[in-house]
Protein backbone atom coordinates (compact mmCIF):
# COMPACT_ATOMS: atom_id res chain seq x y z
CA UNK A 1 0.00 0.00 0.00
CA UNK A 2 1.40 3.80 -0.82
CA UNK A 3 0.72 5.61 2.57
CA UNK A 4 1.06 8.25 0.95
CA UNK A 5 -1.42 8.22 -1.41
CA UNK A 6 -3.76 7.14 1.07
CA UNK A 7 -2.64 10.31 3.11
CA UNK A 8 -3.06 13.06 0.37
CA UNK A 9 -6.48 11.95 -0.63
CA UNK A 10 -7.56 11.02 3.13
CA UNK A 11 -7.24 14.79 3.36
CA UNK A 12 -8.31 16.43 0.50
CA UNK A 13 -11.68 13.81 1.08
CA UNK A 14 -12.34 15.43 4.23
CA UNK A 15 -12.20 18.49 2.44
CA UNK A 16 -14.71 17.58 0.29
CA UNK A 17 -17.08 14.74 1.70
CA UNK A 18 -17.77 16.32 4.96
CA UNK A 19 -18.54 19.75 3.64
CA UNK A 20 -21.03 19.27 0.79
CA UNK A 21 -23.50 21.68 2.33
CA UNK A 22 -20.28 24.39 2.99
CA UNK A 23 -19.93 23.65 -0.81
CA UNK A 24 -23.04 24.39 -1.56
CA UNK A 25 -23.13 27.42 0.65
CA UNK A 26 -19.89 29.27 -0.10
CA UNK A 27 -19.44 28.94 -2.99
CA UNK A 28 -19.26 31.97 -3.94
CA UNK A 29 -16.47 33.32 -1.32
CA UNK A 30 -13.73 35.43 -2.95
CA UNK A 31 -15.79 36.09 -5.97
CA UNK A 32 -16.55 39.71 -6.71
CA UNK A 33 -19.94 41.13 -6.30
CA UNK A 34 -20.50 41.34 -9.92
CA UNK A 35 -19.23 37.31 -10.64
CA UNK A 36 -21.29 36.56 -7.46
CA UNK A 37 -24.42 38.11 -8.72
CA UNK A 38 -23.46 36.56 -12.41
CA UNK A 39 -23.42 33.07 -11.09
CA UNK A 40 -26.33 33.56 -8.51
CA UNK A 41 -28.43 34.58 -11.76
CA UNK A 42 -27.34 31.43 -13.42
CA UNK A 43 -28.39 29.55 -11.23
CA UNK A 44 -31.76 30.75 -10.65
CA UNK A 45 -32.06 30.91 -14.40
CA UNK A 46 -31.34 27.12 -14.51
CA UNK A 47 -34.15 26.48 -11.54
CA UNK A 48 -36.96 28.32 -13.12
CA UNK A 49 -36.54 26.02 -16.24
CA UNK A 50 -37.34 23.20 -14.60
CA UNK A 51 -41.06 22.70 -13.69
CA UNK A 52 -42.56 22.17 -9.77
CA UNK A 53 -43.86 18.88 -11.33
CA UNK A 54 -40.70 17.46 -11.87
CA UNK A 55 -39.25 14.97 -9.31
CA UNK A 56 -36.00 15.22 -8.13
CA UNK A 57 -34.56 12.26 -9.94
CA UNK A 58 -36.21 13.92 -13.61
CA UNK A 59 -34.62 17.17 -12.58
CA UNK A 60 -31.08 15.53 -11.69
CA UNK A 61 -31.34 13.62 -14.65
CA UNK A 62 -31.91 16.50 -17.10
CA UNK A 63 -29.17 18.66 -16.03
CA UNK A 64 -26.61 15.56 -16.02
CA UNK A 65 -27.46 15.51 -19.79
CA UNK A 66 -27.88 19.16 -20.63
CA UNK A 67 -24.13 19.48 -18.68
CA UNK A 68 -22.74 16.29 -20.58
CA UNK A 69 -24.32 17.54 -24.18
CA UNK A 70 -22.89 20.51 -23.64
CA UNK A 71 -19.34 20.66 -21.65
CA UNK A 72 -15.89 20.36 -23.12
CA UNK A 73 -12.79 18.92 -21.04
CA UNK A 74 -10.34 21.47 -21.49
CA UNK A 75 -7.42 20.84 -23.43
CA UNK A 76 -5.09 22.74 -21.45
CA UNK A 77 -5.85 23.40 -17.88
CA UNK A 78 -5.83 26.65 -16.26
CA UNK A 79 -6.53 28.04 -12.94
CA UNK A 80 -10.41 28.20 -13.36
CA UNK A 81 -10.28 24.99 -15.68
CA UNK A 82 -10.39 23.14 -11.89
CA UNK A 83 -12.89 25.58 -10.67
CA UNK A 84 -17.12 25.47 -11.21
CA UNK A 85 -17.16 28.57 -12.89
CA UNK A 86 -14.63 26.97 -15.49
CA UNK A 87 -17.54 24.24 -16.10
CA UNK A 88 -20.41 26.81 -15.84
CA UNK A 89 -19.52 29.97 -17.30
CA UNK A 90 -16.72 28.73 -20.22
CA UNK A 91 -18.01 25.35 -20.50
CA UNK A 92 -14.18 24.52 -20.36
CA UNK A 93 -13.08 22.45 -17.28
CA UNK A 94 -11.48 19.20 -16.10
CA UNK A 95 -13.33 16.87 -13.67
CA UNK A 96 -12.71 18.83 -10.72
CA UNK A 97 -14.57 21.92 -12.09
CA UNK A 98 -17.67 19.31 -13.49
CA UNK A 99 -17.57 17.57 -10.26
CA UNK A 100 -17.89 21.06 -8.60
CA UNK A 101 -20.61 22.21 -10.49
CA UNK A 102 -22.85 19.38 -10.31
CA UNK A 103 -22.39 19.36 -6.55
CA UNK A 104 -23.53 22.81 -6.60
CA UNK A 105 -26.48 22.46 -9.13
CA UNK A 106 -27.82 19.47 -7.38
CA UNK A 107 -27.30 21.16 -4.10
CA UNK A 108 -28.65 24.24 -4.75
CA UNK A 109 -31.00 23.89 -7.69
CA UNK A 110 -32.22 20.16 -7.39
CA UNK A 111 -31.99 20.36 -3.81
CA UNK A 112 -30.31 17.09 -3.06
CA UNK A 113 -27.33 16.13 -0.87
CA UNK A 114 -24.39 15.80 -3.51
CA UNK A 115 -21.00 15.02 -2.82
CA UNK A 116 -17.78 15.86 -4.76
CA UNK A 117 -16.16 12.68 -4.71
CA UNK A 118 -12.16 12.71 -4.72
CA UNK A 119 -10.27 9.17 -5.96
CA UNK A 120 -8.66 7.57 -8.67
CA UNK A 121 -9.46 5.52 -11.60
CA UNK A 122 -7.56 2.67 -10.53
CA UNK A 123 -9.40 -0.24 -8.81
CA UNK A 124 -7.51 -0.36 -5.35
CA UNK A 125 -5.08 1.10 -3.14
CA UNK A 126 -2.08 -1.09 -3.84
CA UNK A 127 -2.44 -0.42 -7.63
CA UNK A 128 -2.28 3.30 -7.25
CA UNK A 129 0.67 5.50 -6.91
CA UNK A 130 1.46 9.55 -6.60
CA UNK A 131 1.88 9.54 -10.28
CA UNK A 132 -1.53 8.73 -11.23
CA UNK A 133 -3.73 11.06 -12.13
CA UNK A 134 -6.86 11.57 -9.90
CA UNK A 135 -10.15 12.11 -10.57
CA UNK A 136 -12.97 13.87 -9.51
CA UNK A 137 -16.93 12.62 -9.81
CA UNK A 138 -20.19 12.90 -8.03
CA UNK A 139 -22.21 11.36 -5.77
CA UNK A 140 -26.35 12.46 -5.17
CA UNK A 141 -28.47 11.28 -2.19
CA UNK A 142 -31.99 11.46 -3.04
CA UNK A 143 -34.83 12.59 -0.64
CA UNK A 144 -35.90 8.64 -0.19
CA UNK A 145 -32.40 7.90 0.79
CA UNK A 146 -30.94 5.62 -2.52
CA UNK A 147 -27.70 7.56 -3.30
CA UNK A 148 -25.78 7.14 -7.12
CA UNK A 149 -22.40 7.52 -8.88
CA UNK A 150 -22.43 10.25 -11.92
CA UNK A 151 -19.57 11.46 -13.74
CA UNK A 152 -20.43 13.60 -16.23
CA UNK A 153 -16.86 14.32 -17.29
CA UNK A 154 -16.68 10.68 -18.44
CA UNK A 155 -20.09 11.30 -20.28
CA UNK A 156 -19.10 13.99 -21.95
CA UNK A 157 -17.99 12.87 -25.09
CA UNK A 158 -20.89 9.83 -24.89
CA UNK A 159 -23.95 12.40 -24.43
CA UNK A 160 -22.63 14.95 -26.51
CA UNK A 161 -22.22 12.15 -29.35
CA UNK A 162 -26.06 11.42 -29.39
CA UNK A 163 -25.06 8.30 -27.20
CA UNK A 164 -26.31 7.02 -23.93
CA UNK A 165 -24.62 8.25 -20.64
CA UNK A 166 -22.66 5.14 -19.23
CA UNK A 167 -21.40 6.59 -15.87
CA UNK A 168 -24.93 7.80 -14.31
CA UNK A 169 -26.65 6.30 -11.27
CA UNK A 170 -23.92 4.14 -10.85
CA UNK A 171 -23.57 1.87 -7.81
CA UNK A 172 -20.54 1.19 -5.65
CA UNK A 173 -19.69 -2.02 -7.11
CA UNK A 174 -20.12 -0.22 -10.66
CA UNK A 175 -17.49 2.21 -10.32
CA UNK A 176 -14.13 0.04 -10.25
CA UNK A 177 -12.48 2.71 -9.04
CA UNK A 178 -10.37 3.72 -5.73
CA UNK A 179 -11.87 6.19 -3.03
CA UNK A 180 -12.37 6.41 0.35
CA UNK A 181 -15.67 4.86 0.76
CA UNK A 182 -16.38 5.14 4.37
CA UNK A 183 -16.37 8.67 4.23
CA UNK A 184 -19.08 8.98 1.84
CA UNK A 185 -23.13 7.63 1.90
CA UNK A 186 -22.90 4.12 0.69
CA UNK A 187 -23.75 3.40 -3.31
CA UNK A 188 -25.52 0.03 -3.09
CA UNK A 189 -28.20 -0.38 -4.80
CA UNK A 190 -28.24 -0.59 -9.34
CA UNK A 191 -30.37 1.56 -10.90
CA UNK A 192 -32.49 -0.36 -13.17
CA UNK A 193 -34.78 2.16 -14.21
CA UNK A 194 -34.80 4.33 -17.32
CA UNK A 195 -33.17 7.48 -17.14
CA UNK A 196 -35.69 10.31 -17.47
CA UNK A 197 -35.70 12.42 -20.86
CA UNK A 198 -37.85 15.72 -22.31
CA UNK A 199 -36.33 17.24 -25.58
CA UNK A 200 -37.98 20.08 -25.14
CA UNK A 201 -37.18 21.13 -21.55
CA UNK A 202 -33.15 19.57 -22.28
CA UNK A 203 -33.13 21.68 -25.57
CA UNK A 204 -33.86 24.48 -23.28
CA UNK A 205 -31.45 23.46 -20.54
CA UNK A 206 -28.82 22.98 -23.29
CA UNK A 207 -29.51 26.92 -24.66
CA UNK A 208 -29.40 28.29 -21.43
CA UNK A 209 -26.33 26.68 -20.77
CA UNK A 210 -24.51 27.72 -24.30
CA UNK A 211 -25.68 31.31 -23.65
CA UNK A 212 -23.94 31.92 -20.18
CA UNK A 213 -20.46 32.47 -21.20
CA UNK A 214 -21.77 35.94 -23.49
CA UNK A 215 -24.42 36.68 -20.48
CA UNK A 216 -21.24 36.52 -18.01
CA UNK A 217 -19.78 38.83 -20.28
CA UNK A 218 -22.11 41.65 -19.94
CA UNK A 219 -20.76 43.93 -18.23
CA UNK A 220 -17.15 44.60 -16.56
CA UNK A 221 -16.19 42.63 -13.62
CA UNK A 222 -12.84 41.50 -11.97
CA UNK A 223 -11.27 38.04 -12.00
CA UNK A 224 -11.69 35.95 -8.70
CA UNK A 225 -9.38 36.27 -6.16
CA UNK A 226 -7.03 33.24 -6.28
CA UNK A 227 -4.21 32.66 -4.18
CA UNK A 228 -1.58 30.01 -4.14
CA UNK A 229 -2.25 29.22 -0.41
CA UNK A 230 -5.61 28.89 -0.81
CA UNK A 231 -5.75 26.71 -4.17
CA UNK A 232 -3.56 24.07 -2.84
CA UNK A 233 -5.98 23.59 -0.36
CA UNK A 234 -9.07 23.35 -2.46
CA UNK A 235 -7.15 21.73 -5.42
CA UNK A 236 -5.65 19.10 -3.06
CA UNK A 237 -4.31 16.16 -5.22
CA UNK A 238 -5.38 17.67 -8.28
CA UNK A 239 -1.69 19.31 -8.93
CA UNK A 240 -1.92 17.12 -12.36
CA UNK A 241 -4.58 17.07 -14.60
CA UNK A 242 -7.38 14.67 -14.20
CA UNK A 243 -8.10 11.53 -15.98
Amino acid sequence: MDNKVHETLDKCTDYYAVSYDFRARGFTDGFSPYLKAKITQALEEFAALLPDRLTQFQKVCLLYQCIASEGIYSPTPHPMSYRFLGALRDRDAVCKGYAELMTILLNTVVGCRAYTVIGYTTPSIEKTTLSDSSHAWNLVVFSDGSAYHMDVTWDLKNVSAGRPPQWFLRSDSEMKRYWIRDKYPAAARKFTGRIYRDEQLLARLRAQYRSLKSRFAEGTYSLPRFVPEDSAQASCVFSRSCS
